[in-house]
Formats: C-alpha cells, sequence, structure tokens
C-alpha cells in the first residue's frame, strides 16, 4: 500500500466513523509479515479503552486474519464492541 492510498484509507474512516456519531481513533494497520501484530494491538486497545465501536475499510481488511466474517464475530463476540465496515 503506498502512502498515498493510506491517506485515502484513513480520510475513508474518518469521514465514516463522523457520519455515524463516531470520532476516528488509532487506526491499526496489519503487515502481512508481522501479522497479527497489529491486530492484537486493537483487541488490546480495545479491552484498554472500551471504544463503543471499531471500524474497519471493508470485510476484506480482516481477511488476513482469517475467514472476514468470523473474524467479525469474533471480536464483537470476544470483546463486546461492534465492528462497523466503511464500505460493502
Amino acid at each position: 500500500m503506498t502512502a498515498a492510498e493510506l491517506v485515502g484509507i484513513k480520510d475513508q474512516l474518518k469521514v465514516f466513523a463522523e457520519r455515524e456519531g463516531f470520532i476516528l481513533g488509532r487506526v491499526f494497520m496489519e503487515q502481512a509479515h508481522t501479522a497479527p501484530d497489529a491486530f492484537r494491538e486493537l483487541i488490546e486497545s480495545i479491552l484498554r479503552d472500551c471504544p463503543e465501536a471499531v471500524v474497519v475499510p471493508n470485510l476484506h481488511h480482516l481477511g488476513i486474519l482469517g475467514s472476514p466474517l468470523q473474524v467479525k464475530a469474533d471480536v464483537e463476540s470476544g470483546t463486546g464492541v461492534q465492528v462497523l465496515v466503511a464500505a460493502g
């Protein structure tokens, strides 16, 4: 992913979060060569900070960790936090 693509995704997440009544906090980006480090950081952040929701650009972004729908369900059931998808 290029720096410009990353900026675009962050902008997309920010617009979505604001439209849904949230404020975008930290953005976690998984790298294939360090997976699942960013996911672990996300879960630790959820458990520490107790946000109402987390947002992903699309379900594909959870695919590096397994079945995207299963990862989404596991995060929601394991943390109680709603996982919102910014784009279909």
